[in-house]
């Protein structure tokens, strides 16, 4: 027979499992090897039309992944490791050596996939970041560029993915009417890290 701080300690167990599960934050075991990304926070002007837009969408077609993130610009694609601590540290010094560069984001797009994004401009300063992310996780740490990290890669602030076809039609067709235009100094960068179910900010720092 149970005593009865096994039988608390029981309760509790079960109680914790089920706020875990409701509030979508995996177990323990799914976090072994999280997924890292590396960002561009997008400026408050660009940030509050796209978070509109996206309330929106999330009225006519429900949750969908791409409402779990803050809006940014993408940098490195998502990449698992269990090693955060080293990624915060690196991280942390790219930040320390960049100074903040201009970004231009004009008009409202789609990739085939079903990602409707707000188009981000080519720019000089921001393809060279990326690419001395993507450079120097392959020299340092053996984190292997994915096939879209190459010269074909097309930044993008995503508002959306994940819809059913009809929504993404729908979507598609109802915001490229938009033009939406936004010009501003990038001056932060941030951390994302997957934890199973939804994106977090697992680091930000602004550029120096």
């Amino acid at each position: 027979m149970r005593r009865p701080s096994q039988l608390i300690q029981d309760l509790a167990s079960r109680v914790v499992s089920r706020a875990r599960s409701s509030l979508g934050i995996p177990r323990r075991a799914q976090l072994s090897r999280p997924e890292l990304a590396f960002v561009v926070m997008v400026d408050d002007d660009a940030h509050n039309f796209m978070t509109e837009l996206q309330v929106d969408i999330l009225k006519r077609q429900g949750v969908n992944e791409g409402l779990t993130a803050p809006p940014h610009i993408t940098l490195k694609l998502g990449f698992k490791t269990p090693e955060l601590p080293v990624f915060a540290s690196y991280f942390d010094e790219v930040a320390r050596t960049t100074t903040p560069f201009e970004i231009t984001m004009r008009g409202i797009d789609a990739f085939p996939d079903g990602v409707i994004f707000l188009d981000v401009e080519p720019a000089e300063e921001l393809d060279r970041l990326r690419r001395r992310i993507v450079r120097e996780l392959s020299e340092r740490f053996g984190i292997e560029p994915r096939p879209l990290e190459g010269d074909q890669f097309r930044f993008h602030a995503t508002l959306a993915y994940g819809l059913p076809e009809k929504g993404f039609d729908e979507e598609r067709a109802r915001l490229s009417q938009l033009t939406p235009s936004f010009r501003f100094q990038a001056q932060e960068l941030a951390l994302f890290c997957h934890t199973g179910k939804h994106w977090i900010t697992y680091r930000r720092a602004a550029l120096r």
